[in-house]
């Protein structure tokens, strides 16, 4: 989940300072908690924004008299979630700065526009995604600039709300499956809680059965409706129904029962199979023991449970199961989720979604999620 975002360019006068300011209008209007800055590789800390710059941020109703430049250090780096520079040479020097921080420097345009953050440098298609530096130039430079700045950094909100996803579809790929990241206040506190060790089996269980609840309002956001013709009391009306496939849900033996609960809450007439799994201490790689489901399960659409989304085998292993049994309407839910198993399941089940309360950092060497909550079936059942 993006927290912190960090503007680079060169002298943290011009485009870099107009995007920060941007960014913090437009987060405050839409009641956004984001950290924003910006720095510039070769400022001359203490400088002033230009005058330029100044005067087209006034015309929307933002002030930056008190902006000071600062030059880009390797430690102010490692503070943001999301570095976002100007053109591809600046994101040339900052991978030379920080090479291991990769995975979250990108171009401002490639990065609001979706398109892969992957993408190599000498791919002629990044070139389209600079942002000309406007210094020294015309007001109305500055101007088309501060737009075409203005209409990125609206990308950038327009992520966060869908819930700041770090999987995004690539360019020319239409069936790429999507990671949704719950990020509703209430799921991110009731996570916290799930995670602290001294949450005893008991709060555990009922955490969990509550974010469940909260986090499939999403997963089913996009059921199809049809019209359906009631009679109330005072007469009658067209309202909305529910359409399409019926619902099943599969969790996956053990810790995907914490989460069968809360699911049904809210779909009480959904079917429910089991598919038993359990992941060999020395490959890593899931044994399947057990799988019971409804006999008209591919007519169903069919949510995963899984709270931990590690290395992706167990779910990928488990959705392949169900593609053999005839099931072609699947998505997968689970409370945290790593790269590594986000990378597993768009490689192998391209059509799957993923829904995820958040995105952790890496594994360790055990395939355990760090930071993480540990062992979620323990946690769950109170076993060790």
């Amino acid at each position: 989940m993006i927290k912190s975002v960090l503007f680079v360019c060169t002298g943290n006068t011009c485009r870099s300072f107009m995007a920060e300011q941007l960014l913090r209008h437009h987060a405050k209007n839409h009641k956004l908690y984001l950290e924003v800055a910006s720095a510039g590789l070769a400022a001359f800390t203490g400088d002033a924004a230009t005058d330029h710059a100044l005067e087209v941020l006034v015309e929307l109703g933002i002030d930056g008299m008190e902006h000071r430049a600062r030059r880009i250090q390797p430690r102010l780096l490692d503070e943001f979630d999301l570095i976002l520079p100007m053109t591809s040479s600046h994101k040339e020097q900052l991978l030379t700065i920080a090479p291991e921080l990769a995975g979250k420097i990108f171009l401002l345009k490639e990065f609001a526009e979706s398109v892969d953050p992957g993408q190599e440098l000498s791919d002629p298609i990044e070139k389209s995604y600079e942002i000309s530096d406007p210094f020294g130039k015309s007001l109305e430079v500055y101007r088309q600039a501060r737009e075409e700045i203005d209409q990125a950094v609206q990308g950038i909100i327009n992520y966060v709300l869908r819930g700041g996803a770090t999987y995004i579809r690539k360019r020319g790929d239409d069936d790429l499956s999507t990671v949704h990241v719950v990020s509703h206040p209430l799921v991110q506190h009731k996570l916290t809680m799930i995670r602290d060790e001294e949450t005893g089996p008991k709060d555990f269980r009922d955490l969990v059965e509550e974010v469940s609840v909260l986090m499939a309002y999403e997963v089913t956001r996009d059921m199809p409706l049809e019209d359906v013709e009631v009679d109330t009391p005072m007469g009658k009306m067209t309202g909305r129904a529910i359409a399409g496939r019926q619902v099943g849900v599969v969790p996956i033996l053990r810790a995907g029962l914490g989460m069968v609960n809360g699911v049904l809450r809210l779909i009480p007439t959904a079917k429910v199979g089991h598919i038993g799994l359990y992941r060999d201490p020395e490959t890593l790689l899931p044994v399947e023991y057990y799988c019971k489901l409804p006999v008209d399960v591919e007519e169903r659409q069919i949510i995963v449970l899984d709270p931990m989304l590690a290395t992706g085998g167990s779910a990928a292993a488990a959705i392949t199961f169900l593609k053999q049994r005839g099931v072609s309407s699947i998505k997968l839910m689970c409370l945290l989720a790593a790269p590594e198993g986000i990378e597993l399941m768009q490689r192998e089940h391209p059509d799957v979604d993923v829904f995820t309360a958040a995105i952790d950092e890496r594994l360790n060497s055990h395939g355990y999620i760090i930071p993480g909550l540990g062992d979620a079936g323990d946690r769950l059942f109170g076993t060790k």
